[in-house]
């Protein structure tokens, strides 16, 4: 494929869908669930059908097929309820889905879109990409050259953007909440990453001049953090309730990189606490294990498109951005325990240190 694609920013509604999940193989076998469901549903569907890749499978993935119809329909073979609503990077796919001699298929057009999307220093978010299929799969033939499909990537800037401001109301005036989040809503829709990362940086700097507890500042910050994968944190859950041992299931953890593939131990010399280290695996890891300058290896180890530069040029950034990626483990406790832990930023790569590393306060109660 070449050229560039045109991405448009959208906010997608939530929806009322009827929806299954199925194991599949490729493209070809989405087309023939897609025009099945179709059919068994007729004209009670009321918009384009949606396809969500949850999850990969030894042999595929995990798909969950969605159906738009009119609110509170249900049906016998479907689960029924609202698909959340989405802030998205859009991309539209002419051609078939499936790869063949004559079109490179719709996941070449996914990857470049991705690829733009993190050229362009896009903050995309952890939400499955939706496919739609803008023609009806009981009209469409295997194959057709002429399908028409949007390929729906999730945005999370728009989404850390209304965290901040949750947060910051609870924790501020009035007028102290207008000076930090000043122009935030042309920073939702803005084009331009150096204007997106610039006011982002100030907004930090300025939370850090007008709240002087440094936890409520952690806290406000960890609400902005990407969404942790369901599918995962159910895995996770899972797992704990059936060993029913933190200890033992922290151990599991550090041994199964399936089900957590970043480095945890504990230290009980003093009050309980669990250390992870986040930047195993690195965000890059072909470009990490190919250098040996320092600067480039905390580059490429960083996950956090807005400020990954930062580590190349030394700007100095606040200490108190990486509570973001603290909220992402604070979202992973919360599932597995059922209740909010501290977390802590001890080291990160964008302070000038070789790993990130965050300590995770544990309940005693539940190790006595």
């Amino acid at each position: 494929m070449t050229g560039e694609l045109e991405l448009q920013l959208k906010h997608i509604p939530a929806q009322w869908v009827l929806s299954t999940r199925e194991n599949i193989k490729d493209w070809a076998e989405i087309e023939e669930k897609l025009r099945d469901f179709a059919s068994e549903l007729g004209e009670i569907v009321e918009g384009a059908p949606i396809c969500r890749l949850l999850s990969q499978i030894d042999d595929g993935y995990l798909a969950e097929f969605s159906f738009p119809v009119r609110e509170g329909t249900t049906h016998q073979s479907f689960g029924a309820g609202q698909l959340e609503d989405d802030h998205v990077i859009a991309v539209t796919h002419y051609g078939a889905l499936s790869k063949s001699d004559d079109a490179p298929g719709i996941t070449a057009t996914a990857q470049q879109a991705f690829r733009q999307a993190t050229e362009q220093k896009r903050l995309i978010g952890d939400n499955p990409t939706r496919y739609v299929f803008l023609e009806r799969p009981a009209v469409r033939e295997s194959g057709n050259s002429k399908a028409v499909t949007e390929i729906q990537i999730s945005y999370h800037l728009p989404v850390w953007l209304s965290r901040l401001e949750d947060g910051l109301k609870r924790s501020v005036s009035e007028a102290e909440f207008t000076q930090i989040v000043a122009d935030s809503g042309t920073i939702a829709t803005s084009n331009d990453p150096g204007e997106i990362r610039a006011w982002v940086m100030s907004a930090v700097n300025r939370i850090e001049k007008v709240i002087p507890d440094a936890q409520t500042r952690a806290c406000i910050l960890q609400n902005c953090a990407h969404h942790y994968p369901r599918v995962q944190l159910e895995r996770m859950r899972a797992v704990y309730d059936e060993m029913g041992d933190l200890r033992a299931f922290i151990e599991r953890l550090n041994e199964d990189d399936e089900l957590f593939p970043t480095r945890i131990w504990m230290d009980e010399d003093g009050a309980p606490i669990a250390y992870i280290q986040r930047s195993v695996p690195p965000w890059n890891r072909e470009a990490y294990a190919a250098t040996d300058d320092p600067v480039e290896k905390r580059f490429h180890a960083c996950f956090c498109v807005m400020v990954r530069d930062a580590i190349r040029t030394g700007e100095p950034i606040s200490p108190d951005f990486c509570n973001c990626s603290g909220g992402w483990f604070v979202q992973m406790w919360e599932a597995i325990l059922d209740r909010r832990l501290r977390i802590d930023v001890v080291e990160s790569v964008l302070q000038g240190h070789d790993r990130c590393l965050f300590a995770i306060h544990l309940p005693e109660e539940l190790l006595a």
